[in-house]
């Protein structure tokens, strides 16, 4: 997979003794920005949490690294704050094992995930 993704200009280094975590509170890290920031700001966190996964093996099931990513993404300080509650709390919790469910129902299993016309 990875020697694929590098083929496509997606940069993946597996990095021995990372982990695989879960990633719910990656996806309501998303949830939460696009909602709130919209698209371009999600997609800069995005591409920050992609390069941490996938090129430096970091732990996205770890807050401080979600904070990390969205401050590395132009979160201010303020915005922060408020990121730092609602990972603290469930909200959106349920929308988000919702939204995981239908897409293991069309056959998405993880991400990076893309689809290509044709």
């Amino acid at each position: 997979m990875a020697e694929r993704m590098n083929r496509n200009g997606v940069k993946v280094q597996l990095i021995e003794g990372s982990k695989v975590a879960n990633t719910m509170q990656a996806h309501r890290l998303l949830h939460y920005t696009l909602t709130r920031y919209g698209a371009e700001m999600q997609n800069k966190v995005l591409e920050v949490l992609f390069r941490k996964v996938f090129s430096e093996g970091r732990n996205m099931g770890d807050d401080a690294e979600l904070v990390s990513a969205a401050q590395e993404a132009g979160y201010t300080v303020e915005q922060v704050s408020s990121l730092q509650g609602y990972l603290a709390s469930d909200e959106d919790r349920a929308l988000i094992t919702q939204q995981d469910q239908a897409n293991k129902h069309k056959g998405i299993s993880g991400v990076p995930y893309f689809e290509f016309e044709g």
